[in-house]
């Protein structure tokens, strides 16, 4: 939940990087949102959480059998 909870100020991030303009974050917002509406902040998230929770699934696996091991 953390990275889809994070993911619109990530995306706002990268467009104040990508534009060529130096726009603040409130303005990229306010751009962003009129382009789509608020749905376009996560626009993308899904391919970002297919890849982090079977990540976490793995990490969490891992971690609970070293504790077993030692």
């Amino acid at each position: 939940m953390e990275h889809v909870g994070m993911f619109p100020l990530d995306t706002v991030k990268t467009h104040m990087q990508a534009s060529g303009r130096r726009l603040s974050m409130k303005n990229i917002a306010r751009i962003l949102y009129h382009e789509e509406g608020l749905l376009r902040f996560w626009r993308g998230s899904q391919v970002m959480a297919s890849g982090c929770v079977p990540a976490h699934a793995c990490y969490f696996m891992v971690y609970e059998n070293l504790k077993l091991l030692f």
